[in-house]
C-alpha cells in the first residue's frame, strides 16, 4: 500500500512539471481585453500546486491489542495453581469490549470456569486431587468477523497434602492396627517418654533399644528397636524424646523397625508437608487458613519497633528458611539469632520469599502441637467436629459458666499465647479441679473439636488433664494470699448490659461474657476473605444512642451481613479508646428472620426445650391473661396471636415492662425476648419485655 501511494505521489508531481511547461490561455477575466492584440502582461502565470492526497490511516488492530493486553497482565502467572483464582472476562480496547473465553483441556471436575456478575472469571480447581495434574488453560478472543486469537498456559494443581498430619495418638493408632509382620510403607515421627531401656547403648554398633510412651496411650507403648542417633548413647527413663522411622508390628510387638532415628531431646514436630505447601504457593497467592511452625531463628532482616511493637526474623525449618514478617507477641523483643521460634499466622509467597504474613504471632515455647490442633479446628465448618481426640495447652481467658454442681462440669475458654483470634471454648469441662478454675490459669485439655455456630470448641465430655503450677503456687518468696473474685453473670435484660457497657471508664472491659441482639446500622470493614471476619456497628432495642460496634466479628453468615438486619452476637465488652465494642472474637450467633410469620414458623420447629438463637420481637393480640399481674413480682403472663398465624399461639410467660399491669385480652403489643419450647408450649421466656408503643 504505501509504495502504491508513493508510485501516485510522484505521478501527480510529473503531470505538475508538464503542467507548468505549456503557455497560459489569455484569461477571460480580464476587463476591456483586446484579443487580437498580445497581452502587456507576458509573464507567464504560475499553475496551482495540487493539495497532497491524504494518505489514510492504516486500521488499528483492536484485536491484537486485547490478546496483548491478556499476555502483559498475565505474563507471570504462577505455575502451580493449588487453589481457585481469577481471570479477566472482558477486555476494553477504545470503544470496543472483548468477551474472554476461558477454556482447559481437562475435565469440569478438575478445573471449572466459573463466569461472575462482576465481569471476572473464577478458575475453580480440584483442590483435594490426590495425585499433580498438569493441564492447559487458554484464552480466546473472537471479533465481530470471527477472526480469534489465543493465548495459553501451563499449570499444575499440586496433589492435596494433609499439612496437619496425623496426631501423635492417631499415629499409635495405626501402628497397633497392623497385623503381624506388617510395616507401614512411610516414616512416621513421635514424641513420647522413655519408659524403659530394653538394650543398652552398643559401642560396635552404635544403637540402643529403648520404650516410649505417648501422652494419652500410655497403655500402647512403641519400641524404638536399635535407635540411632545424637544423644541416643545418653537416653535415660523419663527422658522426653522424638524419634523417626518406620512403623512395624513384630511379633505382637509394636515398634519403630531398626534404622529409626533419634530426632533429638523434647518434642520436634513433623513440619515437612507444610513447608511442601508452603513452597509450592505461586507469587502472591497466600494459604486460606492459618498455620505454624518451629524452627531457629537464622537472621533479624529489620529489628525490634517500640514504635509498632514487632520485629521481622528469618528462621530455619527442616531445610528452607522463611520469614516472620513484623512479628509480634511476648518475648518477640529479645529474640536472636540461634533462637528457637514457634511462629503462628497466615503463610504467603512474597514476590517468591515464603513468609508469615504481618500480625503473625510468636508462642510460647513447647506449644507448637497445641497451636497445631488449635487452627485445626477453624477449618471446621458450622456443625462439623473432628473424628480424633485432640489434646490443647491453654491460658484460660474466660469463665463462660460457673461450675455446676449439679452437673459437675464448667464452660472455660482458653487461647494459647497472644492468638487472640483463635479462642478455644471447652465446653461443659469435667475433671480434678475443673470446680475451682478462674481466668488466667494454664490448663491441658483433651476431646473432641467442632464447630458450633461458629463457635471453635472441645464439645461436651472434654476432660481437664492438667492444670500447670503458677509462680503464685511456687512462690520465690511469701506472697500474701490471692483472693479468688467471684464468677460474674451477665444480666439478662439487654439495655442493662449496654448501659453498663457505656459506663466502662477506657481500656477497661466488662466482666462477663455478654450476649446482645440488635440491628446492624454500619458495616465498618468488610467481610475479609482472608481473616474471616468483618465488623459492624448495632443498636439495641431501646439503646438507640448507644451503638455497639462488633469488632472482626465471625460466625456463619457473617460474610453476607448488610445494614437493616438483625443480628445476635456473643462476646467480650470494652471500651477501645471511646469506641464501645465487641472485642475481637466475638461471634455471630444468629440472624433473626424479619419476617414475624417466619419467626413463629421457626420457633414451633423447636424441639422440647430447645429456645431460638436470637431475641426475637413479635407483635400480637391478647388472646388470653394466662396469670394475672402481680404487684410482688412486677410481670404478667399472656398469650398472644401474631397476624397470620391463628393457629399458632405465643405465651408470653412472666412478661415486663411498662403498661404490663393494665394489659387485657384484645389488646395488640410488641414483645421482645427468647422465644423457646417449654414442654411442648411455644413460649417467650422469663425475662421477655413489653415493647412500649411508641
Amino acid at each position: 500500500m504505501k509504495k502504491l501511494i508513493a508510485f501516485l505521489l510522484a505521478l501527480v508531481l510529473c503531470l505538475s512539471l508538464v503542467a507548468c511547461a505549456e503557455p497560459s490561455a489569455p484569461s477571460q477575466d480580464t476587463p476591456n481585453q483586446n484579443t487580437s492584440e498580445p497581452s502587456q502582461d507576458t509573464t507567464p502565470t504560475e499553475p496551482e500546486q495540487p493539495e497532497e492526497p491524504e494518505v489514510p490511516a492504516e486500521p488499528e488492530d483492536t484485536l491484537a491489542n486485547a490478546i496483548a493486553y491478556i499476555k502483559t497482565i498475565y505474563k507471570k502467572a504462577a505455575e502451580i495453581t493449588g487453589k481457585d483464582f481469577d481471570r479477566v472476562g472482558v477486555v476494553p480496547v477504545g470503544d470496543e469490549k472483548y468477551e474472554v473465553v476461558w477454556t482447559a483441556d481437562v475435565s469440569e471436575d478438575v478445573v471449572k470456569v466459573v463466569k461472575n456478575e462482576n465481569g471476572m472469571v473464577t478458575i475453580d480447581v480440584n483442590e483435594e486431587t490426590s495425585e499433580e495434574i498438569a493441564y492447559v488453560l487458554t484464552a480466546t478472543i473472537t471479533d465481530a468477523t470471527g477472526r480469534s486469537e489465543s493465548l495459553s498456559w501451563n499449570h499444575k494443581i499440586p496433589a492435596a497434602m494433609n499439612v496437619d498430619g496425623l496426631t501423635y495418638a492417631e499415629i499409635v493408632d495405626l501402628a497397633y492396627a497392623l497385623e503381624d509382620q506388617a510395616s507401614t510403607e512411610d516414616a512416621f515421627r513421635l514424641f513420647g517418654v522413655v519408659s524403659s531401656i530394653d538394650t543398652p547403648w552398643s559401642e560396635d554398633y552404635q544403637n540402643i533399644t529403648v520404650t516410649i510412651k505417648v501422652a494419652g496411650k500410655e497403655e500402647q507403648p512403641i519400641q524404638c528397636y536399635r535407635l540411632k542417633g545424637e544423644g541416643a548413647k545418653d537416653l535415660a527413663d523419663g527422658d522426653a524424646i522424638t524419634v523417626e522411622g518406620i512403623l512395624k508390628n513384630y511379633k505382637g510387638t509394636y515398634e519403630f523397625d531398626a534404622g529409626c532415628i533419634l530426632v533429638g531431646m523434647g518434642e520436634h514436630p513433623d513440619q515437612k508437608a507444610l513447608l511442601k505447601a508452603a513452597f509450592a504457593l505461586g507469587e502472591g497467592a497466600s494459604m486460606d487458613y492459618p498455620a505454624v511452625l518451629t524452627g531457629v531463628v537464622t537472621e533479624i532482616p529489620t529489628a525490634w519497633s517500640d514504635e509498632y511493637g514487632n520485629i521481622t526474623v528469618n528462621f530455619q525449618v527442616e531445610d528452607k528458611v522463611v520469614m516472620a514478617y513484623r512479628l509480634s507477641g511476648e518475648g518477640a523483643k529479645d529474640l536472636a539469632v540461634g533462637d528457637t521460634v514457634t511462629v503462628a499466622g497466615i503463610i504467603k509467597n512474597y514476590k517468591g520469599t515464603i513468609e508469615f504474613d504481618a500480625g503473625c504471632k510468636l508462642l510460647p515455647a513447647g506449644s507448637h502441637q497445641s497451636a497445631k490442633n488449635a487452627l485445626s479446628g477453624y477449618k471446621l465448618l458450622d456443625g462439623e467436629a473432628q473424628e480424633v481426640s485432640k489434646t490443647i495447652t491453654g491460658t484460660i481467658i474466660n469463665i463462660d459458666t460457673p461450675w455446676s454442681e449439679d452437673y459437675q462440669n464448667i464452660t472455660v475458654t482458653i487461647q494459647i499465647g497472644e492468638m487472640a483470634d483463635y479462642p478455644i471454648m471447652c465446653y461443659r469441662l469435667k475433671g480434678e479441679g475443673a470446680k475451682d478454675l478462674v481466668v488466667g490459669q494454664t490448663i491441658t485439655v483433651t476431646g473432641i473439636l467442632k464447630n458450633y455456630k461458629g463457635t471453635i470448641e472441645f464439645d461436651a465430655g472434654c476432660t481437664l488433664d492438667a492444670i500447670a503450677a503458677s509462680p503464685a503456687e511456687t512462690p520465690a518468696e511469701p506472697e500474701e494470699p490471692v483472693v479468688e473474685e467471684p464468677v460474674i453473670v451477665a444480666p439478662t435484660d439487654p439495655v442493662e448490659i449496654v448501659k453498663a457497657a457505656y459506663a466502662l471508664e477506657e481500656n477497661a472491659a466488662l466482666p462477663y461474657t455478654a450476649t446482645l441482639t440488635g440491628v446492624i446500622s454500619a458495616v465498618d470493614t468488610p467481610y475479609s476473605e482472608q481473616y474471616g471476619n468483618i465488623t459492624v456497628t448495632i443498636k439495641v432495642d431501646g439503646c438507640d444512642d448507644m451503638p455497639i460496634m462488633c469488632y472482626r466479628l465471625k460466625g456463619e453468615g457473617a460474610a453476607d451481613l448488610a445494614e437493616g438486619q438483625t443480628i445476635t452476637v456473643t462476646g467480650t465488652l470494652k471500651n477501645y479508646k471511646g469506641t464501645i465494642e465487641f472485642d475481637a472474637g466475638c461471634t455471630l450467633d444468629a440472624i433473626a428472620p424479619t419476617d414475624p410469620v417466619e419467626i413463629v414458623k421457626a420457633a414451633y420447629a423447636l424441639e422440647e426445650n430447645a429456645a431460638l438463637p436470637y431475641t426475637a420481637t413479635l407483635t400480637g393480640v391478647i388472646t388470653a391473661v394466662d396469670t394475672p399481674y402481680s404487684e410482688q413480682y412486677g410481670n404478667i403472663t399472656v398469650t398472644i396471636k401474631v397476624d397470620g398465624c391463628d393457629d399458632m399461639p405465643i405465651m408470653c410467660y412472666r412478661l415486663k415492662g411498662e403498661g404490663a399491669a393494665d394489659l387485657a385480652e384484645g389488646q395488640t403489643i410488641t414483645v421482645t425476648g427468647t422465644l423457646k419450647n417449654y414442654k411442648g408450649t411455644i413460649e417467650f421466656d422469663a425475662g421477655c419485655q413489653l415493647v412500649p408503643a411508641n
